[in-house]
């Protein structure tokens, strides 16, 4: 009895396993339910595109999303018309579905050509363009719209193959396009929508 009337310290291990520190997912989900409790309509995406990591807010979003899909997203999109291109000349009766997928491309491309011009930027939004530049192929990988176009780049290759496999990918982007994420590059979303 006196063994538990006796005060002491607690050892360093003691202490290190009563107070850990709440991981960050953990405090987005008690974020979550805190702010639930008075809106039960809430939802949470941690996914982000890659307007969001500009962290600016520009008077016209839509000349952004233009010069961003210009300048990050159309080169690989080209790219994907070419390799169809030169697989449907290789294949010598290229199944159905690898026609309708090369002419669809063909199409897309030929309606969404973007030719920008932007206005003349603010001297700050200028530099954040020059980070985002710089930063980009860690950008890329953490951003929904590359998510996007990798699964059509697997769509492409399995295509090209010869293979007509691809429920795979189309099932993920079925199910992932819906999802609401902010500031998503709508030339990005239209393609694949």
């Amino acid at each position: 009895m006196e063994y538990l009337l006796n005060q002491r310290k607690l050892t360093r291990n003691e202490w290190e396993t009563v107070e850990k520190p709440i991981e960050d997912n953990e405090k987005m989900i008690l974020k979550m339910i805190t702010e639930g409790y008075a809106n039960p309509d809430i939802s949470f995406n941690t996914n982000i595109s890659l307007f969001c990591k500009l962290n600016a807010e520009f008077a016209d979003k839509q000349e952004i999303h233009k010069y961003l899909y210009s300048r990050y997203f159309e080169p690989i999109i080209s790219n994907m018309f070419k390799t169809v291109e030169k697989a449907s000349s290789k294949l010598k009766s290229p199944p159905p579905l690898f026609q309708q997928f090369n002419t669809f491309i063909a199409e897309w491309i030929h309606k969404n050509k973007i030719v920008f011009n932007l206005k003349k930027m603010k001297k700050a939004d200028e530099i954040r363009m020059q980070n985002l530049h710089n930063n980009i192929s860690t950008y890329m990988q953490q951003c929904v719209e590359q998510f996007y176009v990798d699964r059509l780049q697997s769509i492409v290759s399995i295509l090209c193959s010869g293979k007509t496999e691809i429920i795979f990918d189309v099932y993920t982007l079925h199910k992932i396009l819906p999802i609401a994420i902010n500031h998503i590059n709508p030339h990005v979303h239209k393609l694949l929508s």
